[in-house]
């Protein structure tokens, strides 16, 4: 019965148009996503992480040390570049420390923090330019682009092609630019 109840919740878990709520993803104040997936991140809500679109059966959702881990598989057509799957998830927390995106995966992000890490690697776009954040540290390497709104100090490291946009004025405190990346402040 036990085995039988965990499967059930296991398959509901990645059936399209699933909302997971009520404690079954909870504890979480990072959101990391991999792979050529979308995700919609709403700061100061409670948790629920839902998963939609035609290809959701394919997007992996777990919560481990903390963090929201949200994976899909990157669908190359041959050895062409990967395809975006036809999948997005919706997640709500309480607060928000960490962003973080790789292997082409897009993140937007609302809602306020004191601090906040965001990390875009390998053609991942992060778009936080629409939160309202003190603090932040900003990484950004190998194609990939960061939007980011920061009220009072910031730090960058941007490399290999990578583009941060900077909203807000933040004091700049260690700045690291090399390789091609470029940083712009709007």
């Amino acid at each position: 019965m036990r085995n039988s109840l965990a499967a059930a919740l296991a398959l509901l878990a990645f059936s399209p148009g699933v909302a997971l709520a009520d404690g079954e993803l909870a504890d979480f104040d990072s959101v990391v996503a991999s792979g050529h997936v979308a995700a919609n991140v709403e700061v100061g809500g409670a948790f629920s992480v839902e998963v939609l679109g035609a290809d959701a059966s394919l997007v992996g959702v777990r919560v481990e040390a903390g963090r929201l881990l949200i994976e899909a598989p990157s669908r190359r057509w041959f050895w062409g570049s990967a395809r975006h799957i036809n999948a997005y998830v919706n997640v709500s927390l309480p607060t928000l420390s960490r962003l973080e995106g790789a292997d082409g995966a897009e993140l937007t992000a609302r809602g306020r923090c004191e601090n906040l890490a965001v990390s875009a690697a390998s053609g991942a776009r992060i778009d936080t330019a629409r939160m309202m954040c003190a603090n932040g540290d900003v990484r950004a390497t190998s194609g990939a682009h960061a939007s980011v709104r920061f009220g009072e100090a910031l730090d960058i490291d941007a490399s290999r092609g990578a583009d941060v946009e900077v909203f807000g004025r933040p004091r700049l405190g260690v700045t690291s630019i090399s390789s091609g990346a470029v940083v712009e402040h709007r």
